[in-house]
């Protein structure tokens, strides 16, 4: 088992890293070739695709994988209400997105068209309800055939469009084609291995039971991605595209290193049902080594690039945009509040705690809303990224107010102290054991 589960995370490291790197070089391109103000476009159009995104898994993916573990006997049933229900979700994202942008932009020339194409990616994203099936197999290998050659073509293509000295609208278009690639790789991918979806429509009685147990999940998605991305939308409101260009080059140097905790969660989650229920023992010690990697990387992360921030800024961005190296040095520190909540949230969901997962991006929400109305206008992007820093830390420690996930809140202080770099040296200390065990299997 322990091979498998390395095997899997392997898998899904290699397609988060191509994954971060596409990106980081796509949106360093794109920043010296648009400019501050239509790359601040560029980002506001993301912001709002996110953001809409999270309308669209009404099957919520923790409870998609786990309902093909428990019950494999109707996992063809389950997928094909899973699809179902994200295409349903996805026409409602589609038209939300499509209808803030033209609400954001009501003036800005070729604002439709933009518009029209971002609801195109939402509507062309059901398919990867597919991922789900091979996490609960532990087996991302096919997912990363599938999705890391769409990426890999809509990356040359986007290369291309700069070369030929493209509208903004092209890049904005391609988005859609990276959706349907990956969406056609993935089904041929699972009927290669000899299975197939169940006739459409699906019955509304499993639709009904796996929205029983999702709806806390689905709301606390679009809760989680408007704090995550309404600073966008608030700092392209009061100070304009040109400082959410500012803005976005600080970011894309900041949350590129967040696929680091994603890597681990999409591995961590399925395996975590079985090992709390099986060995609890086991599960307590997996909790307080993932909370002590993560809290010490970030902290190593975050140190160099404060460091680095301003050198980085200019040689990747250009002179236009030395401005975003202040925002970064403030906005890199959210690392820490981040990979410790995106682990926790792995074990709050184990233990069945859907509520107090769904309270804590509504507290970052609240938190992050009040603060950029307050440190926007004075501060413009730095105050953005001081709101996203302390808006973070809020959402990841309010489990500490519920007595029954207060532990949670006290084992990730604890790693963040020396205490928790000595968890680490401990485990370091025992790996060639466990490759011995390997090597042995």
């Amino acid at each position: 088992m322990l091979r498998r589960i390395l095997t899997n995370m392997s898998w899904s490291s290699a397609e988060q890293l191509v994954r971060m790197l596409a990106g980081l070089i796509t949106s360093i391109w794109l920043a010296r070739y648009l400019g501050p103000e239509q790359f601040g476009t560029y980002s506001l159009v993301l912001s709002t695709i996110a953001i809409a995104s999270s309308l669209v898994p009404l099957a919520a993916d923790q409870i998609v994988q786990r309902e093909l573990i428990h019950t494999p006997d109707r996992n063809a049933q389950v997928l094909s209400a899973a699809i179902f229900m994200r295409a349903s979700g996805a026409v409602l994202a589609a038209g939300v997105a499509a209808t803030a942008i033209d609400w954001l932009r009501p003036t800005q020339p070729g604002v439709h068209p933009l518009a029209l194409f971002a609801g195109l990616v939402l509507l062309l994203s059901p398919l990867d309800a597919l991922t789900n099936w091979f996490a609960s197999q532990l087996n991302q290998r096919p997912v990363f055939f599938a999705k890391v050659p769409a990426l890999l073509i809509v990356f040359a293509v986007r290369l291309g469009l700069i070369a030929l000295g493209a509208p903004l609208l092209a890049f904005v278009a391609i988005l859609s084609l990276e959706m349907a690639l990956s969406g056609i790789a993935l089904l041929s991918a699972y009927r290669g291995t000899g299975h197939h979806l169940a006739a459409m429509p699906p019955s509304p009685e499993l639709r009904r039971a796996i929205w029983r147990d999702s709806w806390p999940l689905v709301i606390a998605g679009i809760t989680s991605m408007l704090y995550l991305k309404i600073d966008v939308l608030m700092l392209a409101a009061v100070k304009g595209d040109a400082a959410v260009g500012i803005y976005g080059a600080a970011t894309r140097l900041s949350e590129v290193w967040y696929a680091i905790p994603m890597i681990v969660s999409v591995s961590l989650q399925p395996v975590l049902y079985g090992l709390r229920q099986n060995n609890p023992t086991a599960y307590a010690s997996t909790r307080t080594l993932v909370y002590a990697l993560m809290a010490w990387s970030a902290l190593a992360i975050a140190a160099g690039v404060t460091v680095l921030a301003a050198p980085v800024s200019e040689l990747l961005f250009g002179p236009k945009f030395l401005p975003s190296a202040s925002v970064l040095q403030v906005h890199i520190w959210a690392c820490i509040p981040m990979f410790l909540g995106v682990a926790d949230a792995c074990f709050l969901i184990a233990e069945g705690r859907i509520k107090t997962a769904m309270a804590r991006p509504l507290v970052g929400l609240i938190t992050n809303v009040a603060l950029n109305a307050a440190l926007i206008p004075p501060l413009g992007a730095v105050g953005a990224a001081i709101a996203t820093l302390v808006s973070y830390s809020a959402a990841t420690f309010c489990v500490a107010i519920p007595p029954r996930s207060r532990p949670h809140a006290l084992a990730m202080a604890r790693a963040l102290t020396p205490a928790g770099l000595l968890d680490i040296v401990r485990w370091v200390g025992t790996l060639p054991a466990v490759k011995s065990r390997l090597d042995l299997t």
